[in-house]
């Protein structure tokens, strides 16, 4: 507390930091977030809490809800820029799968966001349970940790460091933040055997409630982790002092359980269904779910409640939270799968019916998989990456159509799943890799008689092959798909083709290739139906075209117009001839 309580004066100063509360499971990361919350006075320090959370998070989700959270808790009147930001991070405006915004704009516009909330006061953000955070969060943090320093701005993050290990997903986003030199570690370690002696003290009501034998078998078995011993005091005193140490729990899986056997057969089935609902779960959703009347839901979670299960805040009314994960992760893990399963299917099944619902994709997908229906769980991952795609997080939607790829029939490819990810891939700067899940795309588009398909996707693997330096063999792929397309589609499409071709030409500033594809293209236009504004914007770039190639010339005789100079002079091609891949490399 007072290492924090110094970051937080450095803070209001303008000397903000990132710090990070690691430590094993239940060690007491929680209670001592929730301790400083408690101890943030409201003067001009503005104050935000998120959690991440297992499965289900979505990408960007804790920097959307403290983002929120501050919206709500300003003083002066919303900002309508910050407005914006969490529209699109909440989806509100709907999320175009064929157009991305890059995640260098998508850092600025959060980063300024809350460097405008800093020019009012303090502004101290906490997060818990870093270690379930999406790749786009993690790398949010690393861009803010470059810019923090100057700022009255502080975050604190708890992870569980017994989580991080060499296997964990994101081990590389988390050793990259931890080495910027704004960021801290503190590891709260176990409790020594005199603090959980202490521990136990205050745990009971009087001295005497337990005997010395029963406190040395708590303190024993704890090993030092506070959740574990306030458990054990709790059940001990709950169930009476034994001299039976193995009527102990040996475990908090066992504490955890002990307490839940307090609660009535009903009530346990409402908790139940509440873990199923995830570590933070809605009043609301678990009345309309658990088919009982309010009132019983209400009685069962104040009892629970009551016995330390479950606890809210004052900050989200209507909305509960298991007292610890490990709580959660208990309760779930005890419920058979034959039980599960339909629990999942009807929280999928509200979700579903939800205006919403997309919005929940990543929820969505969770509860679909653990309802055993893969093809609709691969059908909102699909979703969940299209809408991490839209807003820049490309990490977070390749890990999306992955889990699209794997949880449809198992070993039957897919075409366009393999196409958004060699798309996203480019999109990361991982261009041979991209190259490649592009040209596995391209032979099952073929191999199908999926054409139009085939022809989208050599557009984008020509733009890869353009990023990666190899102009030659850009244009040999260009060349090589138009002629075994022509036998294949209408004229009108493989025109198309042309002119999205010829696009990725000129954001590739060459400008021959690009007037020797729009030249190709019929005209007239015969079916003005069928003309597609990306055709018709071809014919308009024609001129465009011949003038990039007269000012590449003057370029290259006038040593006064220098690379900077030239850009502005090059407008690219009218937006409709785009496709993803060219849109990226426009910028």
């Amino acid at each position: 507390m007072g290492l924090l309580a110094g970051y937080r004066r450095k803070a209001a100063g303008g000397h903000g930091a990132i710090v990070l509360l690691g430590g094993e499971a239940g060690v007491g990361k929680s209670r001592l977030l929730r301790q400083f919350e408690s101890s943030v006075g409201v003067g001009r320090s503005m104050l935000a809490f998120s959690r991440c959370v297992e499965f289900v998070q979505a990408p960007l989700g804790p920097l959307r809800e403290l983002l929120q959270s501050l919206d709500r808790r300003g003083a002066t009147p919303r900002d309508g820029a910050t407005r914006a930001v969490i529209e699109r991070l909440t989806f509100e405006r709907h999320a175009d799968g064929t157009t991305a915004q890059h995640s260098g704009w998508l850092f600025e516009s959060i980063d300024a966001a809350f460097a405008r909330y800093a020019l009012r006061g303090t502004v101290i953000l906490l997060i818990e349970d870093a270690h379930w955070a999406d790749r786009s969060t993690l790398g949010f943090l690393a861009y803010l940790a470059d810019r923090i320093g100057e700022r009255r701005m502080l975050v604190v993050a708890t992870y569980r460091s017994d989580e991080v290990g060499g296997d964990h997903p994101h081990l590389s986003d988390l050793a990259a933040l931890l080495a910027k030199s704004t960021v801290s570690n503190i590891n709260v370690s176990p409790l020594d055997e005199r603090s959980t002696h202490a521990l136990i003290e205050l745990a009971m009501a009087r001295p005497d409630a337990l005997d010395a034998a029963t406190v040395a078998g708590i303190v024993r078995r704890s090993q030092g982790n506070p959740f574990f011993a306030e458990e054990l005091v709790k059940n001990a005193l709950e169930w009476g002092a034994s001299d039976d140490q193995e009527s102990l729990p040996l475990s908090i899986r066992g504490a955890v359980l002990a307490r839940a056997a307090l609660l009535s057969e009903e009530q346990r089935r409402i908790l139940s269904l509440a873990a199923v609902l995830g570590e933070r779960f809605s009043v609301d959703r678990l009345v309309a779910l658990s088919s009982a009347p309010r009132d019983d839901v209400l009685r069962a979670l104040e009892r629970a409640h009551a016995l330390h299960l479950v606890y809210d805040r004052r900050s989200a009314p209507g909305e509960l939270h298991f007292r610890h994960a490990l709580t959660q992760e208990v309760l779930y893990g005890e419920l058979l799968a034959e039980r599960v399963r339909p629990l999942h299917e009807a929280i999928g099944l509200e979700l579903e019916r939800r205006p919403d619902r997309e919005a929940a994709s990543v929820e969505l997908a969770h509860h679909w998989r653990r309802a055993g229906d893969l093809q609709r769980a691969a059908a909102y991952a699909e979703l969940a990456g299209d809408q991490a795609y839209a807003i820049g997080a490309m990490a977070d939607a390749i890990s999306y159509y992955e889990r699209a790829l794997s949880w449809r029939n198992p070993g039957v490819p897919s075409a366009g799943l393999e196409h958004k990810i060699g798309v996203s891939l480019g999109s990361l700067g991982r261009l041979n890799s991209g190259i490649r899940r592009l040209q596995r795309a391209g032979d099952l588009y073929w191999e199908a008689g999926d054409f139009d398909g085939f022809a989208k996707n050599a557009s984008a693997l020509g733009a890869l092959i353009y990023n990666a330096g190899d102009t030659a063999a850009a244009i040999e792929l260009y060349r090589r798909t138009i002629d075994a397309l022509t036998p294949k589609l209408p004229a009108a499409s493989v025109d198309l083709l042309r002119a999205r071709m010829g696009y990725d030409c000129v954001a590739a500033l060459d400008f021959d290739s690009a007037l020797t594809l729009v030249s190709e293209i019929g005209e007239p236009i015969a079916d003005a139906a069928t003309a597609t504004p990306c055709v018709s914007s071809a014919f308009q770039g024609r001129s465009d075209a011949r003038r990039h190639r007269a000012l590449a010339s003057r370029r290259r005789t006038c040593p006064r117009i220098g690379p900077a100079s030239f850009r502005r002079w090059v407008p690219a091609l009218p937006g409709a001839l785009s496709d993803r891949s060219g849109r990226r490399r426009a910028r």
